[in-house]
C-alpha cells in the first residue's frame, strides 16, 4: 500500500510543478500525515486479529468447562459457516490477512 500511495503522492506532486525544495517540502508532510494515523490503524487491525482469534478458537476447541449452551452455540456457528456463503467470505478475508 505505501508503494501505492507514494505514487499517488508523486503524482500529485508532478502536476503541480513544484521545484525541487517544494517537491520534498510536500513529501515529508504527506508521509507525516500517513504516519500520524499509523497507530490508530494498526491498533484497529490489531483487534480484529485477536476477535477473529477468539471467534475460530471458540468455534473450533472443546473446552471442558464448557456447558450445554456452548455447544450448541459452538453447533451453530459451525453450521452457519458451511452453509453461508458470507460467512465463509468473512472467515477467507480474516483467515489471509485484513487489509492494511
Amino acid at each position: 500500500m505505501k508503494e501505492v500511495m507514494q505514487l499517488d503522492i508523486e503524482q500529485v506532486i508532478d502536476s503541480a510543478g513544484l521545484g525541487p525544495l517544494h517537491r520534498r517540502v510536500l513529501v515529508l508532510y504527506a508521509l507525516a500525515t500517513l504516519l500520524d494515523g499509523y497507530g490508530a490503524r494498526a491498533l484497529r487491525r490489531v483487534w480484529k486479529a485477536v476477535r477473529f482469534s477468539w471467534w475460530m478458537t471458540t468455534m473450533l476447541h472443546t473446552f471442558h468447562d464448557a456447558g450445554e449452551f456452548e455447544h450448541r452455540m459452538q453447533e451453530t456457528e459451525l453450521d452457519y459457516l458451511a452453509g453461508s456463503l458470507a460467512a465463509q467470505t468473512a472467515m477467507a478475508e480474516n483467515y489471509t490477512g485484513l487489509p492494511f
